[in-house]
């Protein structure tokens, strides 16, 4: 029986045999996950990658490019026998954002059909030190392919070669955007275009997002346009 997390030597061996199928990583042979099949290694690392978030973007690296080569009806029947099988419903949303091809959806509508949420949010990323502060951080500021399947976070989790700086990520709904707005101007009083920006961490326009705070309700804003500061009407 595997428990997770995982040692550093079954790290390693699982890096090496996803290395061998093709994955953009690099591990040790130590001598463990021999004789498994892709789809139970990707099964483990899937597992795992809630430990490991560069595994995370690993797998969705992976998973965009060779999706061809799994046997989705077995790679779904062994991640239904995991802790977090909805882990794979994150893979999905992030590798639409790098690819979505007819077959890729049909693979991935496979692996997710009838795979259910949690009623309440998990941490994701449960390899991280949370304090009460970061907790409060990832229920304000959870992108949505977490939070569509029950999990919170707030990292982008893509290696740094699928991200394009001119790609815009869709990140959040308006909705989260208003709140993440509403924690910014509760804990700072005032605030610039730049900082929500950075908060939202640049996923919409500058203008989308100048348009976003005027919309809220009692915002006022003194200065020029560039450097206009923006708070509540007392």
């Amino acid at each position: 029986m595997i428990t997770y997390p995982l040692s550093l030597a079954e790290l390693s061996s699982l890096y090496f045999q996803l290395q061998q199928n093709g994955a953009f990583c690099r591990g040790e042979n130590k001598k463990h996950f021999d004789n498994l099949s892709l789809e139970e290694v990707l099964a483990i690392a899937l597992e795992e990658s809630r430990w490991d978030f560069r595994l995370l973007g690993i797998l969705i690296d992976f998973f965009q490019k060779n999706f061809i080569h799994i046997k989705p009806f077995l790679l779904r029947n062994y991640i239904q026998k995991n802790k977090s099988p909805e882990v794979i419903g994150v893979i999905q949303e992030w590798v639409y954002t790098l690819n979505t091809s007819p077959d890729l959806k049909d693979f991935f509508t496979l692996l997710t059909k009838d795979l259910k949420r949690d009623d309440e949010y998990k941490l994701f990323n449960v390899g991280q030190a949370f304090n009460l502060k970061n907790i409060q951080k990832e229920a304000t500021s959870s992108l949505m392919q977490y939070k569509k399947w029950g999990f919170l976070c707030s990292e982008i989790p893509l290696l740094k070669e699928n991200l394009i700086a001119e790609k815009r990520l869709h990140l959040y709904s308006k909705e989260e955007r208003m709140n993440i707005l509403k924690e910014l101007l509760s804990s700072y009083g005032e605030i610039s275009l730049q900082e929500y920006l950075k908060a939202i961490k640049n996923s919409v326009t500058r203008q989308h997002a100048r348009l976003d705070i005027l919309s809220y309700k009692g915002i006022k804003h003194k200065g020029t346009t560039k450097g206009s500061i923006y708070s509540i009407k007392r």
